[in-house]
């Protein structure tokens, strides 16, 4: 098994503030398992923000935000599993912007189960594995291998925004914004391997933005 992660974060901030970020996971299982996840986001923003999400997220911001985010993951599994999940929200907004990222990811296969995690990720297994992460997801695995993953995403904006994401992302924000993000993954497998997963996301802002995922 190996897992090669590769994390760039580059944020350039003036007058303007633009932020772009992108991360790419590789995955590769020896076996017929191999998963790959790109996920590539980038944020720019000036005074006036618009955001655009490929994906299922739309978001249009009035006031000063832009926010351009996509995902992709893509999982092909035979034989033993594989699971890689990459995860990034990034969030700016200019006036006083801070933008915090958590991007988690986390693989973890019956059997011998190896678990690699970017960035804050506190891992710790015996037996049967359990992963405990810090930031937000754990994945359990056994026998059949069922995978409950819950991403948590933090953002803190200074000014007026903060973020907090939790279990299901929730992100609310002071001033008027207040984003919810909810993201649900679950993973059952039992011989074949069936991946089920959703996401949602649905950002309200209040003042001059709305915003829809």
């Amino acid at each position: 098994q190996r897992v090669s992660r590769s994390e760039e974060q580059r944020v350039s901030r003036s007058g303007e503030q633009s932020v772009s970020r992108s991360r790419e996971q590789t995955v590769s299982w020896s076996g017929v398992e191999s998963v790959s996840r790109s996920e590539e986001q980038s944020v720019s923003r000036s005074e006036e923000q618009s955001v655009s999400r490929s994906g299922e997220q739309s978001v249009s911001r009035s006031g000063e935000q832009s926010v351009s985010r996509s995902e992709e993951q893509s999982v092909s599994r035979s034989g033993e599993q594989s699971v890689s999940q990459s995860e990034e929200q990034s969030v700016s907004r200019s006036g006083e912007q801070s933008v915090f990222r958590s991007g988690e990811q986390c693989v973890s296969r019956s059997g011998e189960q190896r678990v690699s995690r970017s960035e804050e990720q506190s891992v710790s297994r015996s037996g049967e594995q359990r992963v405990s992460r810090s930031a937000e997801q754990s994945v359990f695995w056994s026998g059949v291998q069922s995978v409950s993953r819950s991403g948590m995403q933090s953002v803190s904006r200074s000014g007026e925004q903060s973020v907090s994401r939790s279990g299901v992302e929730s992100v609310s924000r002071s001033g008027e914004q207040s984003v919810s993000l909810s993201e649900e993954q679950s993973v059952s497998r039992s011989g074949e391997q069936i991946v089920s997963r959703s996401r949602e996301q649905s950002v309200s802002r209040s003042g001059e933005q709305s915003v829809s995922r």
